[in-house]
């Protein structure tokens, strides 16, 4: 795998650093030396030591001399043996196999593994502490292994190898590519309407025109450096759980990915909707270094679409309800056609049944008519008889009781009918009275006479008026259909009582 210029320029980094650390250390001596550390440690503990052990000597505690190396020696396993010897080179005490563990150091210096420390009395020398420690099983490389400094070289190496990578990759991230790009260049991609964008493999945007920064309301420099897949990219589909960017498919399978739907949630309005178009930029070995990533904003595009369907479904309800208001009105208008013509038939039974009404309520009328006019004739003939009854009377006895009276007086003066006619003064009026009756009974038989002509041409009229009315008065009959269901029940519903 060839590696790329950001590695080799973290390696440098890191080498160059690495570098650093050595010179200073050669020039400056940074970091202290181990053995130098751990032979002044193992000095400075014999040499207080031998203090402690010349000042038991001179009180002649031999005994708690070597209790003190046996338990020295019990505790620091690296200790190897140790002896209190006199200048005359008399052990006065020891611990371990000193006399094999001991190797005389050159020009009596003290070395890391045996250590020897002169004991004075006064100004005069009185003997010596001479300690053997362990010598370390490590190899040379264990030791170097081992060694802090080495250790913290390696870790300066790599950690600063894995920062300096880092690092670099975030710088790069932050520099602006399009102050490379020729102006006319960048001019001719701002003013496309669609949003184009290239990245890296990584999926770091490297370069973006203006189209794509009001698409996602993000200006072009906060944009240059982010990862493109980290906007709130949704699919389409709702059952891709898991979404796979176009754009990461074309740089893996380093091939065009062409007209992929993605939504783009924005926090301010609606989601938005691209048709993604992917072509992965290859150089001349057919590696993939990016891809340049075009978005056609179809958002106002799908929301017509969108409409059109609706409409359409409208159309098409509305249709469906205009057929069923058709088929309603074909239905309704054959039901008409038969009301109609069950309606014209009503209307000429109805009118039949009207004149037949009319006639007989015409008849009706004039028999009620002609029942008052009987009534009334037959009160006026009542009248008529009764005066013909009186006149009849009147007729028969005409001042019969005057005439009786004059005829009786007669009587009575009938031997004196002369002297009572002329000197009796009720006689005196008998002529008079007998000549105005004559002229009353003449006038009034002449009066009679006609009113009785004239009640008999009267009368005459009446019976005529009288026939022909009872004519008239004579009903006609009128038939007319019925249920005999419902003449029974409108029959036992009348016959019922009220409650």
């Amino acid at each position: 795998m060839k590696a790329t210029p950001l590695v080799w320029i973290s390696f440098g980094l890191a080498s160059l650093t690495l570098s650093v650390m050595l010179a200073g250390d050669s020039l400056v001596d940074l970091v202290p030396n181990r053995d130098r550390q751990v032979f002044e440690y193992r000095r400075d503990l014999a040499e207080s030591l031998a203090v402690q052990y010349s000042a038991l000597a001179e009180r002649d505690q031999i005994d708690t001399i070597k209790f003190a190396m046996e338990t020295l020696a019990k505790r620091n396993q690296n200790i190897l043996s140790l002896a209190l010897l006199q200048k005359n080179g008399e052990i006065v005490a020891q611990v371990g196999d000193h006399a094999h563990a001991w190797v005389q150091p050159t020009g009596e210096e003290s070395t890391l593994q045996f250590l020897q420390v002169p004991i004075f009395s006064g100004d005069q020398p009185w003997g010596v502490l001479q300690v053997a420690f362990r010598q370390t099983d490590v190899s040379a490389l264990d030791h170097f292994l081992t060694d802090p400094w080495v250790r913290f070289l390696a870790f300066v190496s790599v950690m600063g190898f894995i920062g300096y990578l880092f690092f670099m990759k975030r710088t790069l991230r932050q520099l602006d590519p399009s102050g490379i790009i020729p102006t006319r260049v960048k001019a001719a991609l701002d003013a496309l309407t669609q949003g184009v964008v290239m990245i890296d493999t990584q999926d770091v945007i490297v370069l973006a025109n203006d189209s794509f920064s009001r698409a996602v309301n993000k200006p072009v420099t906060s944009l240059i450096g982010s990862d493109l897949g980290n906007l709130a990219w949704k699919s389409v589909a709702p059952s891709d759980s898991v979404l796979v960017h176009p754009w990461t498919r074309a740089i893996m399978d380093k091939q065009s990915q062409d007209n992929i739907p993605l939504l783009l949630n924005l926090s301010e309005s609606e989601p938005r909707k691209f048709m993604v178009n992917t072509v992965p930029i290859m150089d001349d070995g057919s590696t993939v270094r990016g891809a340049l990533v075009s978005f056609h904003d179809v958002t106002e595009l799908d929301r017509a679409n969108t409409q059109l369907k609706e409409a359409n479904s409208e159309l098409e309800a509305s249709r469906v309800e205009i057929l069923k208001k058709n088929q309603e009105l074909e239905t309704t208008n054959t039901n008409l056609h038969v009301e109609m013509d069950q309606r014209k038939k009503a209307e000429a039974e109805k009118e039949k049944l009207y004149q037949q009404l009319m006639n007989a309520s015409r008849q009706a009328g004039m028999a009620d008519v002609a029942s008052s006019v009987l009534h009334n004739v037959g009160n006026v003939l009542n009248s008529i008889n009764v005066s013909t009854d009186t006149l009849l009377k009147t007729l028969k006895k005409p001042m019969v009781g005057d005439v009786c009276r004059i005829a009786s007086l007669f009587h009575e003066h009938q031997g004196n009918l002369e002297e009572f006619l002329t000197a009796d003064p009720k006689g005196k009026q008998i002529p008079s009275y007998l000549g105005l009756v004559a002229e009353s009974l003449s006038g009034s038989h002449q009066t009679i006479q006609s009113e009785l002509d004239s009640l008999v041409k009267k009368v005459d009229h009446i019976k005529q008026v009288i026939m022909s009315q009872q004519d008239i008065t004579r009903g006609a009959n009128v038939r007319e259909p019925a249920s005999a269901e419902d003449l029974m029940e409108q029959a036992v519903m009348m016959a019922m009582p009220e409650p």
